[in-house]
């Protein structure tokens, strides 16, 4: 199978103690190797795409698992083989060109990941890579950055690959919501299976009920462990429903039905939501969501 990275190398571009990108060395076949810049936001982009294909193998079972793990070893010990050198110099002389604005498309094809990555001159680039090399790709950049001493951006890189998050809302006295809108490009939410709104219901001083909402995009349905998970999460990702961290919370969840094909909108969010809202009895006690 031709691969055209034959081996990657990563390091991390910093100011003093604020992350500023990850620098992704690449050897490209029959060219010169090139060096990339993802910053936080774009590099998170390229992890979801990433993670998603990883679930995906890690899916996989019985021969179909054992053949494709055989395949992959062999690449992996052939890209250890080519790793690129990455002085310190190339790092503190970065060329803000090939910094990496924008993930403006993805695709794949026969077992290849194509991004179309917008540069912050507005050139494209086409970065392509085959699914046996997603893992080796992905413990790469998450190394350089634990090794630069950032277990935290790690960690929080990490609690947000399995879901997009698309309304923050929070529940006014009066019945009015205020809401942040988060954008996603179509090449993102198709990535994704089910669309779910997490209504928050706590209770302020003087027992009065509040609720905050999220609706996010997952690839889990409401009544699982991992959907729980996203919810905890999600307290410290959204600025609107942070202030929930150290209060007693139920967590509702529900799925809000699309038709296939057909986008989401506001009016559905909000309409789900409010039904949630009516469905619901206060109850003399409700349990703590934590971080």
């Amino acid at each position: 199978m031709e691969m055209n990275i034959t081996g990657i190398n990563a390091g991390v571009i910093r100011n003093n103690e604020e992350f500023l990108a990850v620098a992704l060395k690449l050897n490209i076949k029959n060219s010169n190797p090139i060096l990339l810049f993802f910053p936080a936001l774009t590099l998170r982009d390229l992890l979801i795409a990433m993670e998603y294909y990883l679930h995906k193998q890690k899916a996989l079972h019985g021969d179909q698992r054992k053949d494709f793990i055989t395949a992959q070893t062999a690449v992996i010990k052939a890209m250890h083989a080519h790793i690129p050198g990455l002085k310190r110099e190339e790092l503190e002389n970065a060329d803000i060109n090939y910094r990496v604005d924008a993930i403006d498309n993805f695709a794949s094809d026969e077992g290849k990941l194509i991004f179309t990555l917008r540069l912050h001159n507005n050139e494209k680039f086409i970065f392509e890579i085959h699914e046996l090399q997603i893992e080796l790709l992905t413990q790469v950049l998450m190394h350089a950055i634990n090794n630069a001493g950032m277990q935290d951006l790690a960690l929080r890189m990490a609690s947000l690959l399995d879901f997009l998050p698309l309304y923050d809302v929070d529940c006014q006295p009066d019945g009015t919501m205020i809401y942040d809108t988060y954008t996603q490009p179509d090449w993102k939410t198709a990535l994704f299976d089910h669309y779910l709104v997490l209504l928050y219901h706590y209770v302020e001083t003087k027992k009065k009920s509040s609720f905050c909402a999220a609706v996010i995009k997952t690839r889990s349905l409401p009544d699982t462990p991992e959907t729980q998970a996203i919810a905890k999460r999600l307290l410290a990702f959204s600025p609107r429903l942070g202030k929930l961290a150290n209060k007693a919370c139920q967590v509702h969840i529900q799925a809000i039905n699309v038709k296939g094909g057909e986008p989401l909108n506001l009016d559905k969010c909000m309409h789900t939501l409010n039904q949630i809202r009516h469905q619901i009895t206060v109850r003399p006690s409700v349990k703590k969501a934590k971080k």
